[in-house]
């Protein structure tokens, strides 16, 4: 399997969930110099008018939360939304996960057109 390409396709969805979620933000995808970089902790940054920022983390068929990426985003200072989006295998809309300052919840209306 070529999880590279795997990652883009995934990537591409979740592009495009943001910008039909979030139609009006500016979304800021954070891309890798090179593969042999230090995973980032976040893969987008979602800027838009009177909300907070959002960082968020994009992943393919698995939950896990003890990557190093996702405790170093857990970590981020400031007042920002962190969330994790998950895109199993055939869905274009993520189950999705949020920071509370304590613990990785699931997110409250994930399943709706707008937030």
């Amino acid at each position: 399997m070529n999880t590279r390409a795997k990652g883009q396709r995934t990537f591409g969805k979740a592009m495009r969930f943001a910008k039909s979620r979030y139609p009006k933000a500016y979304v800021l995808p954070i891309y890798q110099v090179s593969r042999w970089a230090h995973p980032a902790p976040f893969d987008m940054l979602i800027l838009e008018f009177d909300h907070r920022p959002m960082c968020v983390e994009v992943r393919t068929n698995q939950w896990g939360v003890a990557k190093p990426q996702t405790r170093q985003l857990a970590t981020l200072p400031g007042l920002i939304t962190k969330e994790i989006w998950l895109f199993r295998r055939g869905e274009h809309i993520p189950t999705i996960r949020r920071w509370t300052g304590h613990t990785w919840e699931h997110a409250r209306g994930q399943d709706e057109e707008t937030p």
